[in-house]
């Protein structure tokens, strides 16, 4: 499996100098071929070999600093770091599978989506095409919490054809237990009323968070895992 983190400077700063948001976004949907206003194949990409290539996308939502892009740096490069870095906009992020007999491959683009209100009006576009995703927030931030709800509707709006076995909700910082203020009884209610999964994870032990992305992970591989 191949991964490639692409830096938020790179994407926004150098990007930007010559461009608009809209044409960015524009640029990447004519890599894709669509259908049904899904995701569905690269439409340019030959490796030879009669082989077959897919693409899918998986975002990543919820509030600043709860720790979207540390649980992703763990599952894709089995790292953490202490150093609070902003999200500017959003950071994409792709892991390669392969099927396990053919020869067939699924690039998954992962869009952490920065949670700072200063980029909502951009969330519409940032959600485009989504094939499955994840609401995270910080089991030491009650607000974070409250939130969740917020983003979940958002989401609705913005992506009406995503179905609720494709989301599913995170609560990160799992190890800080000593500085816990959202209960499970809290947590339990809010899953069941929104109809989605929760998963417990911390970026920082590892805990579930293999778990988490692989339970989204297997929502869109275009065969079964």
């Amino acid at each position: 499996m191949n991964s490639r983190f692409f830096d938020e400077n790179e994407i926004f700063f150098s990007y930007f100098k010559n461009n608009s948001y809209q044409q960015f976004f524009k640029d990447e949907r004519t890599r894709f071929s669509k259908k049904d206003g899904r995701i569905s194949s690269l439409k340019v990409m030959n490796m030879g070999n009669a082989a077959k290539h897919h693409v899918r996308k998986i975002t990543i939502i919820g509030d600043y600093a709860v720790g979207k892009t540390s649980l992703l740096a763990n599952y894709i490069e089995k790292k953490f770091s202490f150093d609070y870095k902003p999200s500017i906009g959003v950071n994409i992020t792709t892991k390669e599978f392969k099927h396990p007999t053919k020869n067939e491959f699924c690039a998954v683009n992962f869009w952490d989506i920065a949670g700072q209100e200063l980029f909502s009006n951009l969330r519409a576009q940032f959600y485009e095409g989504s094939d499955a995703c994840a609401i995270v927030f910080d089991c030491t931030r009650k607000e974070t919490f409250m939130n969740a709800k917020i983003w979940f509707r958002n989401l609705q709006v913005y992506d009406q054809d995503l179905g609720l076995e494709k989301i599913i909700l995170i609560g990160n910082k799992a190890d800080l237990q000593s500085e816990r203020v959202v209960t499970m009884e809290e947590i339990q209610a809010l899953s069941m009323e929104l109809g989605i999964i929760y998963v417990e994870t911390s970026a920082l032990t590892c805990q579930n968070v293999n778990y988490a992305f692989e339970s989204l992970i297997r929502q869109v591989l275009p065969w079964e895992a």
